[in-house]
């Protein structure tokens, strides 16, 4: 009898996940940030922590006024990472802090937002999904998250 053996896979498959988050004003992109991070399914979840600091615009014109800021940070935890066929799911708890997306340049006055969500796609590898998409039509402005997941070095 031939008992052909098949080589034993590993459980877990390297991909890379490239997270992109867009805002749009109307039919102009404002601001657009990409992420990409390689992570293994079955393996440990990894993190983005991403802070910054963005200068505000101060209304008076003294040039002795020391430069304020607001912090601008975007966590990404990416959590139970699963290979089913050709599609990936997990989840993605997103945290994101700084000044709301209604003005597009902070200002001394500049309404500081916080936004939290988590999301659990199943997405097909290989093809561009938009995971999250919020619109604000009354500030005529929309927020999507997009995300990515390919083949690591195949």
């Amino acid at each position: 009898a031939n008992h052909s053996r098949r080589p034993s896979h590993p459980t877990f498959e390297p991909l890379q996940l490239t997270i992109t988050f867009k805002r749009t004003r109307g039919d102009k992109i404002t601001t657009q940030k990409t992420y990409t991070i390689a992570a293994s399914s079955e393996q440990s979840d990894p993190q983005i922590r991403d802070d910054s600091r963005i200068p505000i615009k101060k209304d008076s014109s003294a040039a002795t006024t020391p430069t304020e800021y607001v912090n601008g940070n975007t966590d990404v935890d990416i959590q139970s990472i699963r290979k089913v066929g050709g599609l990936i799911s997990l989840t993605l708890r997103i945290s994101q802090e700084g000044y709301s997306e209604s003005q597009e340049r902070p200002s001394a006055n500049a309404s500081l937002g916080s936004h939290r969500y988590t999301v659990s796609p199943t997405v097909p590898i290989g093809k561009r999904t938009t995971v999250y998409s919020m619109a604000d039509d009354v500030n005529n402005f929309k927020v999507e998250v997009q995300l990515l997941v390919e083949p690591l070095n195949e």
